[in-house]
């Protein structure tokens, strides 16, 4: 059985007084955007955050499914942090910024 790839929003922000951009990422988490979005995370240098927000609907097994994806980034100093969104499982934009940073981590 095939799983179908989850729609994420991330977000990866580098250590403070690093310097350099944000990136936001909207994207459906295959193995290969995984692997994109971790190297982006991993680029940006140890003490820098990934936060990975998921649709409002999604299950516990998803959000295992998208930490899983991930947790090789906090042996090389990348913190990363799951949550899920206001945003239904649709093709939307990415979520509102403002919406989105006042979300704490929630594990399921």
């Amino acid at each position: 059985m095939t799983e179908k790839a989850a729609r994420i929003w991330a977000r990866i922000v580098p250590r403070s007084g690093n310097g350099t951009t944000v990136l936001h990422r909207a994207e459906w988490l295959t193995p290969y955007s995984a692997e994109t979005i971790a190297d982006d995370a991993l680029r940006a240098g140890r003490g820098a955050r990934l936060d990975v927000m998921v649709a409002a609907d999604a299950t516990g097994a998803d959000i295992a499914r998208v930490h899983g994806h991930f947790a090789r980034l906090a042996n090389r100093g990348v913190l990363v942090n799951v949550c899920r969104t206001d945003e239904p499982r649709a093709e939307g934009a990415y979520p509102d910024a403002r919406a989105s940073s006042s979300r704490r981590h929630r594990r399921s």
